[in-house]
């Protein structure tokens, strides 16, 4: 196995400095062809595989053969998982309204990353989806803190309900400045939903009244209270 894998580093070496060859005496059509073939022998690696697609695209479009650079693009897409933002715009520059329609589905679904699927549906507004996609997450509170202004509009009432859990939480166990810095930042942000502040009243008045002994906490919630 050492010996294949020394034979195969070799290969990868030969073609790396035939490709720098092709590239200095513009050969474009020798580039093209050992692109191809190094993406076959290396298919193992997905880093080297999507630096040759890169530079496939590169030269489609340098050759107006925008029909191989847009199937590039796309399988390039579907096959690294590290494409990047620009990578997903790139393609959708290549696509009709119609096809984008399918496509930028399919595309999504190829993200194993919630993170980056999240990213990318927020980046084409498909905000159901990406609802949907949050709140099916554990660690959903922080999806929420990202997102949570793009969906206010149609999910204020949801948005709310978990920071609502969230700060009930906090202000049962709060005994230090850091809880009651967090537990007042989160206040702060409830109040720019619908129907948030009215929430956030009723809260500072309740634990006021709830945790008498806790003087601080009760300081900060009343300053709150005095700017709404």
């Amino acid at each position: 196995i050492d010996r294949f894998r020394r034979k195969h580093m070799n290969f990868q070496s030969v073609r790396k400095y035939y490709l720098k060859k092709a590239q200095e005496e513009g050969d474009a059509e020798e580039e093209i062809r050992l692109l191809k073939q190094g993406k076959k022998l290396d298919s193992e690696s997905a880093y080297l595989v999507h630096s040759y697609s890169q530079r496939l695209i590169e030269l489609y479009h340098k050759q107006k053969d925008y029909q191989q650079e847009k199937a590039e693009r796309r399988e390039d897409f579907l096959t690294y998982q590290l494409s990047t933002m620009e990578d997903f715009r790139g393609y959708r520059k290549m696509c009709s309204d119609d096809e984008w329609e399918k496509e930028k589905t399919v595309l999504i679904k190829s993200r194993r990353d919630i993170t980056k699927r999240c990213e990318l549906l927020a980046e084409e507004g498909m905000k159901p989806d990406l609802f949907e996609l949050i709140f099916k997450q554990k660690n959903r509170l922080n999806y929420i803190n990202k997102y949570g202004f793009l969906l206010a509009e149609e999910y204020s009432g949801p948005i709310l309900q978990e920071y609502f859990t969230y700060v009930s939480g906090i202000a049962e166990n709060a005994r230090n400045r850091s809880a009651y810095d967090e537990l007042i930042r989160y206040l702060k942000r409830m109040r720019q939903y619908t129907d948030g502040t009215e929430m956030v009243q009723k809260l500072c008045k309740t634990w006021i009244l709830k945790y008498p002994t806790r003087k601080v906490m009760v300081q900060e919630l009343g300053e709150l209270l005095k700017h709404i």
